[in-house]
């Protein structure tokens, strides 16, 4: 999960978020809060969406950025099969 974490942050789509929203939650079990960083660009009626922010602002062009490129994953080329050495013997 902190590899996970880290990656999502490295490409910008989430920030460490404000760690009051989770003060009711007893310190030892208390998760971080991470803000989803939303690109401006994702909007499809960014006037609808300011509206219904409800006291925190109108977004702007400004923020936040756009997300890095992904990585490339390998494929194996079998999906839902068992691998070799697992399959079943006849």
């Amino acid at each position: 999960m902190q590899r996970l974490l880290r990656a999502l942050t490295a490409r910008g789509l989430i920030a460490e978020g404000n760690q009051k929203a989770a003060a009711y939650i007893p310190s030892w079990c208390r998760p971080k809060v991470y803000d989803l960083l939303i690109p401006y660009f994702w909007y499809p009626d960014v006037e609808q969406v300011n509206a219904e922010r409800r006291g925190r602002g109108p977004t702007d062009s400004g923020e936040p950025p756009r997300p890095g490129p992904g990585t490339a994953q390998k494929s194996s080329g079998r999906r839902g099969q068992a691998p070799q050495d697992q399959a079943r013997p006849r």
